[in-house]
């Protein structure tokens, strides 16, 4: 489901049926409300820009913040390669 709609809804729905499609929704769907509640008071306890590097730079140091911003930088680089390539692958 991470590849996109393309990619992965018919894919999963093949695999799990009805039934098992729906519960794996409403377990990722209540997972990422839990992520954005956590996202969200971070957000407010450390206003700064910088995403993920900022939250990091604060919870590990300059070294935590320096990985987490090169991991985020790589996520923004490799994520639509990777959907290309998953057409591509896929036609």
């Amino acid at each position: 489901m991470i590849s996109g709609e393309y990619f992965g809804w018919s894919y999963g729905w093949a695999q799990a049926g009805t039934l098992g499609f729906l519960l794996t929704s409403l377990f990722v769907a209540v997972m990422y409300t839990a992520f954005i509640f956590s996202f969200t008071e971070l957000t407010t306890s450390i206003p700064h820009a910088g995403g993920p590097f900022a939250y990091a730079r604060r919870a590990f140091g300059p070294v935590g913040g320096f990985i987490a911003g090169f991991a985020t930088l790589c996520e923004f680089v490799f994520a639509p390669l990777n959907h290309c390539l998953g057409y591509w692958c896929l036609s």
